[in-house]
This record gives structure tokens, C-alpha cells and sequence, in this order.
């Protein structure tokens, strides 16, 4: 039995208690129980440990018994005594009013606030997440790779609970409750994601303005929509997307690519999608459509892009702003506005290329292009501003390096 421990510094109702347990099983959630009652869930920390805190305001006087459970118990008691401080002892009596102000732990750790966030390490916490939408404004740290094959779907296995979907898309706008929260993928990877549906559909169905994803690879996605705003990663967003990147397939109609179907306010920063991309129209290897106040920088898409109009090899369609871009997938399109880089446009584009033989593109609604031997030279991007790794002309953040002859520029990140 793992110890439970009560410490207090004076008795009496309104008192104040910290209950502590040690040797519970790391990154699990520990229910405390309070004479029957249950009071609350707690995270256990990567060393079993756990911390919970009670008030006694509205308690009697009499005797307490707290218990602590994972798949493990702990129990702890004591004695509120007329005049007397408080004794630790068996006993029972009336429970706890816990006040409120108290975060508890959920998932894997935290409490969801900026300084503490919630920690997901298991495939059953991230598809929890789904499930809650009162936490979508909270904030989550990914703290292991996450494989979610056991939610797909198939076989009688369930299926990935969306974040911020949208609960009726037969209706025009967007029915549901949309992510406004921080989303910290800390470097780590989600495999294996697989979703389908109508719209809004990714990983997050909707970001709205304020919501950030970082440092986040969601690999070997396979994403499926009979409609529109489809994406590896979002399929609409006005967040931010920082260091994010995706690989496997996307499928849709409207507004659909690797990483963001529609993009209406955000910025998306340091990101690259490989995923392979069919649509219908504003099908794009990195985002569906672009629109006027979103920026785009710093990104490339190598997957292969495939629709009918409005279909580039970055963006389907931009009427925003792309800086410092660049694509190299194959792109394929039966209909009109089809682009190496860009399918169709009316925004600004700067410094950005596409590679016209491996594109099989040679004219794009923005952009320059150039061979796959100049795409694979440094001084390309160079003369265009871009900020490499081991050179100062253009900036000091070295956001992007190559290997000369051999590789198209990465980010630096991806080293």
C-alpha cells in the first residue's frame, strides 16, 4: 500500500489540509475519496507522487477517513476534536466542502493553466480531450509520441474523438465549439491519426483567434471528408501554427491540404507538410486556401497535389501572404488556376519558389520557378533574403539550412 500522509498546521473547522501520497503509478489519475464521498481527481507525478488540498469550512466536528485510488489504494484518517488540534486515526464522518479555486489534475498531470498544463502521454488521454469540451481554452503539453492506431475506427475499435469538431456540418456554418486553447506538441509526434466525416475535419476540427499548436508532427494521418475545410492537422484555423508538420494522406472537397484546409486570420510559421492531397477545388500540399490577413512563412510542402481548379503545390489558393515558401510535389489538376506553387491568387507572394520538374508545373499564380539543381542551391534562396543557418546578410535566427546538390532547404528545427 503506498503511503498517504495529512499535514496540517492547526485544527478546527476551516482549517486547511495537504494530503500527499507517494508510490502510486506515475502519469496516472488518482481519485480521492472522503468518507464515501468523492471529492476530486488528481495527476500523479513521473514519480508516483501526488498532492491534494481540502478546506474544512463546512465541516463538523468528527472523524475523517481520506482515500486515495489509481488502480492502487492509500488511505489516510483524522479527528476533528472540539478545542483540540487535529489527530490522525481511524475513524468516519461528514465529508469535505472543497472550495472552489482548486485546479485539479487531469489526464496525465497539470491542471490545464499556462504555468501548469495538462500533460497527455497515453493514446486514451489525447482522445479523451475530445471528449471535454469545457478544457478547449486550457492548456496541454505533449510529453511522449502518441500512437493512435487503437482509435481508428475499424475492427471494432473506436474512433478518434475530434477536437473542436463540428457537431452538425449539414448545416451552412460551423456548429460546435471551436479550440481557443494552447496546444504544446513539444517536439513529439502523433501517428497514425485517422478521421472521417463531413467538414472541419483534422485533428482539430476549428482554431479560432488566440489558439496556438507548436512543435507538433502529426504522422502518417489519413483524413477523410465528403465536404470542405479539411486538413492533416486543422481544418479551419485563425490560430497560430508554429514548428508543426504532417505526413500521410488528406481527402476532401473544398478547402483541403496537408496541414490547414482554410486558413482565415492565423499564422502559420515554420511548418512543412509530405502528406499526399485530393480535393476538389483550393487544394493545396500545405494549406486549402489563404486567405487576405493570414501569413504564411517560412514553410515547403513536398507531397503530391491532386484536384480540379484552384490546386497549387503550397496553396490552392492565397489572397494573404506567403514569405520565404517553397514546394516540390507533383501537382495535378483537370480543371483551371493550377500552380507549381500557388493555383490560383490575388495575394502577396515574396521570395518564394517552386521546383517546375518535379512539379511538372511551369507557370504557378505566384512564385518563381527553378530547376531541381537550383532548388537544390543555396544561392537561390540566398539572393531572395532567406535566413540560413552560417550566414548573417540575411538575419541571425538561422531558420533554414541545405545540403547542397543533395537536398532541397530545411528548417532548422528539423536537424
Amino acid at each position: 500500500m503506498p503511503p498517504l500522509s495529512i499535514n496540517h498546521a492547526s485544527g478546527g473547522p476551516g482549517s486547511f489540509f495537504t494530503i500527499t501520497g507517494h508510490g502510486f503509478p506515475p502519469n496516472r489519475t488518482a481519485t480521492f475519496v472522503v468518507n464515501s464521498y468523492t471529492l476530486g481527481d488528481v495527476a500523479t507525478d513521473a514519480e508516483g507522487g501526488c498532492l491534494f488540498l481540502l478546506n474544512t469550512e463546512q465541516a463538523d466536528e468528527g472523524r475523517y477517513v481520506v482515500a486515495a485510488t489509481v488502480d492502487r489504494s492509500a488511505s489516510a484518517s483524522f479527528v476533528i476534536a472540539s478545542g483540540e488540534p487535529v489527530h490522525p486515526q481511524e475513524g468516519g464522518g461528514t465529508i469535505f466542502q472543497v472550495p472552489s479555486g482548486i485546479a485539479y489534475g487531469k489526464y496525465g498531470g497539470g491542471n490545464g493553466l499556462p504555468e501548469d498544463p495538462y500533460q497527455i502521454w497515453t493514446p486514451e488521454q489525447m482522445n479523451a480531450i475530445g471528449t471535454e469540451p469545457n478544457d478547449w481554452s486550457k492548456h496541454f503539453k505533449l510529453m511522449a509520441d502518441i500512437d493512435l492506431s487503437a482509435f481508428d475506427g475499424k475492427a471494432g475499435r473506436p474512433a478518434f474523438n475530434i477536437i473542436a469538431p463540428d457537431t452538425d456540418p449539414a448545416q451552412t456554418q460551423f456548429q460546435g465549439s471551436p479550440f481557443s486553447g494552447v496546444f504544446d506538441g513539444n517536439g513529439r509526434t502523433i501517428s497514425h491519426l485517422t478521421v472521417s466525416g463531413g467538414e472541419s475535419l483534422g485533428l482539430f476540427g476549428r482554431l479560432v483567434a488566440g489558439a496556438q499548436v507548436r512543435d507538433l508532427g502529426v504522422v502518417d494521418v489519413n483524413v477523410t471528408g465528403s465536404g470542405d475545410e479539411v486538413g492533416g492537422l486543422a481544418g479551419y484555423s485563425e490560430g497560430d501554427l508554429t514548428g508543426c508538420y504532417s505526413t500521410g494522406a488528406v481527402r476532401g472537397r473544398y478547402n483541403v491540404a496537408g496541414l490547414v484546409g482554410y486558413d482565415e486570420y492565423g499564422a502559420v510559421t515554420q511548418c512543412h507538410s509530405a502528406a499526399a492531397v485530393n480535393g476538389r477545388n483550393y487544394v493545396g500540399g500545405l494549406v486549402g486556401w489563404i486567405r487576405q490577413q493570414a501569413v504564411v512563412t517560412d514553410c515547403y510542402s513536398t507531397g503530391a497535389v491532386g484536384g480540379t481548379d484552384a490546386v497549387g503545390g503550397l496553396a490552392g489558393s492565397n489572397l494573404g501572404t506567403l514569405i520565404h515558401c517553397y514546394s516540390t510535389g507533383a501537382v495535378t489538376a483537370t480543371g483551371k488556376n493550377v500552380g507549381g506553387l500557388v493555383g490560383s491568387a490575388g495575394g502577396t507572394v515574396t521570395g518564394c519558389f517552386w521546383d517546375t520538374q518535379a512539379s511538372g508545373q511551369a507557370t504557378s499564380a505566384g512564385g518563381t520557378g527553378k530547376t531541381t539543381t537550383e532548388m537544390q542551391t543555396a544561392a537561390t534562396f540566398l539572393e531572395a533574403g532567406w535566413d540560413f543557418v552560417g550566414e548573417t546578410a540575411n538575419g541571425a535566427e538561422s531558420i533554414w539550412r541545405i545540403l547542397e546538390g543533395q537536398d532541397y532547404p530545411r528548417l532548422w528545427w528539423q536537424a
